[in-house]
This record gives C-alpha cells, sequence and structure tokens, in this order.
C-alpha cells in the first residue's frame, strides 16, 4: 500500500458528506501526532467523489498533494532562516552571530506569515483525497 494511503470505513452519510472512520489500529499508530489527534473521522463531500459508497464499506483514502505540503510547512521556513543569514553576511557584510540568528529569526517570522496567508487561502477549498473500494 502506498505511504500517501489510509483504509477506513464509511461509517455515516448525510445527504451531502460521508463520514469515515479511519483506521486507527494500522497506519495511525506509526504517526508521530497519533496520541494528540482528536478526530479519528473524516468527512467528505459527496460532490468531490467520482462514485457512491454504503455504510460499512471498507475504503482506501489516498491524499494528494502531500509533498508540496509539507515543503510549504517544514522547508519554507528553513530556507527563509538560512536566507536571513545569508542575506545579513552580502548586504552588511557582518559576522556578528547575534546579528546573524536576530535576522535569520526575523525571516522565519516572515515565513511564517506567508505560510498562513497560504493556509487562509487554500482553507476554504477542499483538501483533494482520492477514494477507492477495498476488495477482501
Amino acid at each position: 500500500m502506498d505511504e500517501n494511503c489510509v483504509t477506513g470505513i464509511i461509517s455515516g452519510e448525510s445527504p451531502t458528506h460521508y463520514k469515515v472512520a479511519v483506521d486507527s489500529e494500522g497506519e495511525c499508530k506509526g504517526c508521530g501526532m497519533s496520541s494528540v489527534c482528536s478526530s479519528k473521522t473524516i468527512e467528505l463531500e459527496k460532490d468531490t467523489l467520482s462514485d457512491h459508497y454504503k455504510v460499512g464499506e471498507k475504503v482506501q483514502l489516498e491524499y494528494k498533494k502531500v509533498i508540496q505540503t509539507s515543503f510549504i510547512v517544514y522547508i519554507l521556513p528553513i530556507l527563509f532562516f538560512f536566507l536571513g543569514i545569508g542575506i545579513t553576511k552580502l548586504i552588511l557584510h557582518s559576522s556578528n552571530e547575534l546579528l546573524l540568528f536576530i535576522d535569520a529569526i526575523i525571516a522565519t517570522g516572515i515565513s511564517l506569515v506567508i505560510v498562513n496567508f497560504i493556509n487562509k487561502h487554500y482553507s476554504n477549498s477542499t483538501y483533494k483525497v482520492n477514494v477507492k473500494h477495498l476488495n477482501i
């Protein structure tokens, strides 16, 4: 199974959504956030899915754009941290470590503002999840 996949069971249905109970015994055990995760149920809009599902049916959820999301959340702040150091060294020709550190922290703060903006911009859009029937 792909590492971006999670198995679950359709636990409920409304006119517009499916509720999927995520299998916490398998994939969630290896996740570092498993002890903090408050919800093991995911709601999926019926309009975004290409197939119909029945309550009790086993499904596989495949998350898209995991690498892009991880890059924005984790790598972007680190890049800005080092960018802050580099710009300070190039523009101010300074080797004062305190000044370099402060500028790196300021640059990291700027990256977190950018991440927050990206989050607000895309928070209203639906996160793409492919759902497949599991044949057991």
